[in-house]
């Protein structure tokens, strides 16, 4: 609805989506950006995934999942030069990540962001579906699922310890971006 209120002037929006691995971050940046295109042809849209900034140093590192490993920084300076960029369309840049709530300095780039939450047998069942290194090393799952728990939990997301509970969808206006937390348990294909 508000893209829909704003849509008549030149507008560059940035919209975060985060959430757990496995949440549909990537499928939702994906399918709304293709939404977008096939009705507002005259939009301009661009995903960028926070995967895509891995540092160089991280393959010494055994947690891939905590901020130390993501090089925030470079992403940050392209969501700046992004907005900087003249443009006479319409443009929407989608930051998809794992911690882009978890990040201050990145979530400050956001003007709106969604927060798929799914509960800790989700994300397990998700992440062992696509990832085979997890298969292998099992184990490592409780550092993803601790990892976000540890680097999400000071945004109001309401998140449980024992990650079981999923909280139904809920919009927060007062949060800078305005966050809309959406239960991603059920797949994409089952909310259509």
């Amino acid at each position: 609805e508000g893209i829909i209120l704003i849509s008549g002037g030149m507008v560059s929006l940035v919209i975060g989506i985060a959430g757990a691995s496995g949440s549909g971050k990537s499928t939702v940046a994906e399918w709304i950006e293709d939404e977008l295109l096939r009705e507002w042809k005259d939009w301009e849209t661009k995903v960028l995934h926070q995967d895509s900034y891995y540092s160089e140093h991280g393959e010494e590192l055994l947690n891939w999942e905590s901020p130390a490993i993501i090089d925030n920084d470079r992403l940050i300076v392209d969501i700046k030069s992004w907005r900087e960029q003249a443009s006479d369309r319409k443009r929407i840049l989608f930051v998809e990540g794992f911690l882009v709530c978890g990040v201050p300095d990145l979530l400050a780039q956001c003007d709106f962001c969604f927060f798929l939450k799914v509960n800790k047998s989700t994300c397990r069942e998700r992440r062992f579906q696509r990832d085979e290194w997890i298969r292998k090393h099992p184990t490592y799952f409780q550092t993803v699922w601790s990892s976000y728990i540890k680097y999400n939990k000071n945004y109001p997301l309401n998140i449980c310890e024992n990650g079981e509970e999923t909280p139904p969808s809920k919009y927060y206006s007062h949060t800078s971006p305005p966050l809309c937390v959406i239960d991603a348990t059920r797949s994409l294909k089952q909310v259509q």
